[in-house]
């Protein structure tokens, strides 16, 4: 089960700003409009390291807990900056998405994400 469940770390903002036609998909707008966009996502032991590296100092974040099984693109797993993500290509489709958790940092501005996957 565990690696069926893949997670994605967004800005409330940016998950309101990137929903379209029942998909997420954070189209970065420096590729060319006929490229593929590829979401990044997490498995749960990268998402806490992720979480105080990219987005250290926010005041929340959303965790998007994604059930694999249920993505409408592909999925596969890339190296990318000498870690094995998980990658969506086009999009996660928001049924696909089984909750958003808002993480709160702690008082020295840290997350302290502790996922356990029975």
């Amino acid at each position: 089960m565990s690696e069926e469940l893949i997670f994605h770390l967004v800005t409330k903002r940016k998950w309101r700003e990137y929903q379209r036609n029942g998909f997420y998909s954070p189209k970065d707008p420096l590729l060319p409009k006929d490229e593929t966009t590829w979401v990044e996502c997490l498995k749960a032991s990268q998402v806490e390291g992720a979480a105080n590296s990219r987005f250290q100092g926010r005041k929340s974040l959303l965790m998007l807990v994604v059930d694999s099984r249920r993505l409408a693109g592909k999925m596969e797993y890339r190296e990318v900056e000498g870690e094995r993500l998980p990658m969506v290509e086009g999009g996660i489709n928001l049924d696909a998405i089984l909750d958003k958790i808002e993480l709160i940092p702690n008082n020295k501005g840290e997350f302290e994400i502790k996922i356990e996957i029975g």
